[in-house]
């Protein structure tokens, strides 16, 4: 088990919101994260909103957002360069 994993299955001190949106970045995880698949598939595991909106625009938009600028770019997922 991954520490992420205990974290959000409550298995730690800490308590975490999923959803909540973070006040400087006025984002939420699912947001923030959406350019990491495999965080993004943990958070949707356990219970984080797909609908919720920060700054005018649903998680599925910030990750559009993200492959648009990967590839205007070049950029792999492990942000290596194509060429």
């Amino acid at each position: 088990m991954t520490d992420a994993t205990a974290l959000l299955q409550g298995e730690t001190w800490l308590k975490l919101d999923i959803n909540a949106i973070d006040p400087r970045r006025a984002l939420a995880p699912l947001h923030f994260f959406s350019d990491h698949p495999k965080l993004t598939d943990l958070l949707l595991r356990h219970g984080a909103r797909p609908d919720i909106r920060c700054k005018g625009c649903l998680p599925l938009d910030s990750a559009i957002g993200h492959l648009s600028v990967a590839a205007k770019f070049g950029l792999h997922d492990d942000g290596a360069s194509a060429g």
